[in-house]
């Protein structure tokens, strides 16, 4: 699905804080420079945009909404296997009154985002993880291991539980 603006499309990343968030991922029209792109909030009434965001280059992005913030996440999907020294991705907090990232929380590679219970939840395909993250900190206070493959998440206020899609990756992809 895309968004059509005169003489603009966009691929819509979340609808939240009463605006349409876009990126321009497939066609880098987003982009503003070397490894730069723009989340933008469009007016969902008139498709205008109302801001720009620059963030880095990123092939996978991923938008929640919580805790008056937008979460975006932020990075290369590697399906292969990965080592455990480097996190690989970012999670930004943006501020939807100023429009502006005000944390950068570094998780493993993010494949899918939520927010519920009170935390950002995070799933990391190639690593096998979901990280929670306390809003209030911006901290990961937990990692979850679950298998690798673990590529979206969702969390259900009314039961309590959060729910996480995989698919199967061998070892050896």
């Amino acid at each position: 699905m895309k968004v059509v603006s005169p003489g603009k499309w966009y691929v819509p990343a979340g609808f939240g804080e009463d605006s349409l968030w876009v990126t321009n991922v497939f066609t880098c029209e987003a982009c503003a420079g070397p490894g730069i792109m723009r989340l933008k909030r469009l007016d969902p009434r008139t498709g205008e945009e109302a801001a720009a965001i620059p963030l880095s280059f990123s092939e996978i992005t991923e938008v929640a909404f919580g805790a008056g913030s937008v979460w975006v996440t932020n990075a290369t999907y590697l399906p292969g296997p990965v080592s455990d020294l480097e996190p690989g991705g970012v999670v930004f907090r943006i501020d939807p009154q100023t429009n502006r990232v005000v944390d950068r929380i570094r998780v493993n590679s993010p494949s899918g985002l939520t927010f519920g219970h009170g935390s950002v939840w995070v799933t990391s395909a190639p690593y096998g993880t979901v990280s929670r993250i306390d809003p209030q900190s911006g901290e990961v206070v937990a990692k979850i291991r679950v298998g690798r493959g673990a590529v979206d998440i969702v969390a259900d206020e009314r039961s309590g539980a959060v729910w996480v899609a995989g698919v199967y990756l061998p070892k050896d992809y």
